[in-house]
């Protein structure tokens, strides 16, 4: 976590992911032409569509297997994520942006926890789109409102799971998504 960050109340907690999320899709149309297009069958796509929520741990613990199947990875598979068009970095946007919406994710500081996420994004995204540019001879200013964003992102913390998370266990229900975009679909309250 950020040394500068603090949980605060829920209006902050929202108010943090909401400003995360407008800076992640500024960043994200700011990805030029020649990073890839997004794989359909890639990682994003595959870790990010078909989600187990628990009733017990809420909806922050399935995204969070998903963030640490995707990108707790060396730095230079992290950069190779970064791709463009519906199954790129924005696919990943459309699943975030629909999980700070739900109202389960207000419990056990979630939307803080999100917003962290978000924002370590945010640095990768910037690192590697001005890397981008860079190569093409290109200028890149990262967006205004997310001090870090063009600073290098260093390995991702989260812990790494020693189950199995495709292994069933009580009180979990799936959570399937269109391979189209996350918020196509309607997610239950947790």
């Amino acid at each position: 976590m950020s040394s500068s960050s603090t949980v605060g109340s829920i209006t902050s907690q929202r108010e943090r992911v909401k400003t995360s999320l407008a800076n992640l899709k500024t960043l994200i149309s700011l990805i030029p032409e020649a990073a890839p297009i997004g794989d359909p069958s890639g990682p994003l796509v595959q870790n990010f569509s078909d989600l187990d929520l628990d009733s017990e741990e809420g909806p922050y613990y399935a995204l969070d297997r998903a963030w640490v199947r995707t990108f707790q990875v060396p730095p230079e598979q992290q950069e190779r994520l970064i791709s463009r068009g519906q199954f790129g970095v924005e696919y990943v946007y459309n699943c975030l942006l629909t999980f700070a919406e739900l109202p389960s994710m207000e419990a056990n500081n979630c939307l803080f926890l999100l917003s962290e996420r978000v924002e370590s994004l945010n640095r990768l995204v910037a690192r590697v789109t001005y890397q981008v540019y860079k190569q093409n001879g290109l200028s890149f200013t990262a967006p205004v409102g997310n001090p870090g964003a063009a600073a290098p992102a260093g390995p991702f913390t989260a812990p790494v799971e020693a189950a199995n998370p495709k292994e069933a266990r009580p009180g979990k229900r799936k959570l399937r998504r269109d391979s189209s975009t996350c918020s196509d679909n309607r997610l239950e309250s947790c």
